[in-house]
């Protein structure tokens, strides 16, 4: 036995436990990760690209928080004016299945501006199954519209 060279039963002895050990040891395979790990990853880069479209300056931070400000204020004008559109909406519909042709209470009417404030009716009509006809067109346009607003402020 030279120097620095291990004694023949400890060379014997690590040489079993070696071998014990990868008998023991169940051999791990690679598996698919589970879906909760694969959706927090996909989270954090998610998370990571949001910040990273964050504005880095203060003028580029005022200027995107008033942005949100500003898109939070005509989302809720955008919201007052769909409720009050539904609301009146259903009041119409009530007559068109009524199959009135004219209505005594509801009215849509196109003017023409004249002059600085003063304005001129062109056409008016009464007839609620084209008001709701027409509403219920108005309302799918604007609830779209407030689903790109809404969509705007979160990203």
């Amino acid at each position: 036995m030279g120097t620095g060279e291990l004694p023949e039963e400890t060379k014997t002895a690590i040489e079993a436990a070696a071998e014990q050990a990868e008998t023991e040891t169940p051999i791990r395979t690679m598996q698919a990760e589970p879906a909760e790990v694969r959706e927090l990853r996909r989270e954090v880069e998610q998370l990571r690209a949001q910040v990273a479209k964050a504005p880095q300056s203060l003028d580029d931070q005022i200027n995107y928080f008033q942005r949100k400000q500003q898109l939070v204020s005509r989302l809720n004008t955008l919201n007052n004016s769909i409720l009050t559109l539904e609301k009146h909406g259903e009041e119409v519909r009530k007559e068109a299945e009524e199959d009135v042709f004219s209505s005594e209470v509801y009215a849509l009417r196109l003017s023409s501006k004249k002059g600085y404030s003063s304005e001129e009716e062109v056409f008016k009509f009464r007839n609620p199954t084209v008001i709701t006809e027409l509403l219920s067109f108005v309302l799918s346009r604007m609830i779209e519209k407030r689903e790109a607003i809404e969509n705007e402020i979160i990203s």
